[in-house]
């Protein structure tokens, strides 16, 4: 009996299987096109390699599940469409392949729409990241080339070597901020212990520049008190969010024996 080249749908011949032909089509056609656009095989992943058998290809949805402690390749018979969704745990990858070209990746806690032929060999449609955008952060290409978010925590940071001399009071420079973002942390790290007082001021660019009373510290200075580094994380006061052009002054309230210094802002990009 013939079947088709993709799927290996029955065809019956023309003429034969009289009064049984039903039977053929129902068992292997309609219940393999079924299993073709909406069926799900389960496997549990360990530590070995898996070959689907020509059943389970037959599936649409193949799901992993299970911890695997070894890099994993699951070999399919069929061709055309497979959504494959990794959701194993542990430490290591998960390919999929027809046995013809290049492996494609399925990274786990992720759906990945693959395609595969007798020509290509499988390759990647698509794959879900919605999952991993589910949280506030920054959305980053990784290596292997998916999708995911970061926390967005980064840093701004203005420092000043005044060459052995001791730190100079007054205005010590200024700084475009070209992201929006809030400062969730201050820094401050001095060549020597000694002590350090700086305020900062914050304006628009287009109101540049910033002076005194644009001062976003509150009562709260970054400070070193006979000590070569302090961190303030609560910043108590502080206007802490910044906008994107906005530029920061950085104006030296007080200094002693200190020569070179460094502001450390850690901040959440939107």
């Amino acid at each position: 009996m013939p079947f088709t080249p993709y799927k290996g749908y029955s065809v019956p011949t023309t003429g034969t299987e009289s009064g049984t032909w039903g039977n053929d089509l129902n068992t292997n056609t309609f219940a393999v096109i079924d299993l073709n656009l909406g069926g799900i095989v389960t496997k549990t992943l360990s530590n070995v390699n898996v070959i689907l058998s020509a059943t389970e290809s037959e599936n649409l949805i193949l799901r992993l599940i299970g911890t695997i402690t070894a890099n994993i390749q699951i070999t399919t018979s069929c061709q055309g469409v497979t959504l494959v969704e990794n959701a194993t745990t542990g430490a290591f990858s998960v390919t999929f392949t027809n046995g013809i070209g290049t492996p494609v990746f399925c990274p786990s806690g992720h759906r990945t729409t693959i395609i595969t032929d007798a020509t290509n060999g499988p390759r990647v449609m698509g794959s879900s990241q919605v999952e991993d955008l589910s949280s506030a952060g920054v959305i980053r290409r990784q290596a292997s080339g998916y999708l995911a978010t970061d926390s967005g925590a980064t840093s701004i940071s203005f420092g000043k070597d005044y060459a052995g001399n001791v730190v100079a009071t007054g205005i010590a420079g200024d700084l475009e901020v070209p992201f929006a973002c809030t400062i969730t942390a201050a820094t401050l790290l001095a060549n020597i212990s000694g002590n350090l007082v700086i305020d900062i001021w914050k304006t628009p660019y287009a109101s540049f520049p910033p002076v005194v009373g644009n001062s976003i510290c509150g009562g709260a200075l970054p400070t070193l008190s006979a000590a070569a580094s302090s961190k303030n994380s609560t910043l108590t006061g502080w206007t802490t969010s910044i906008s994107a052009g906005d530029i920061l002054r950085f104006n030296v309230n007080s200094a002693a024996t200190i020569s070179r210094f460094t502001l450390s802002l850690t901040v959440t990009r939107y």
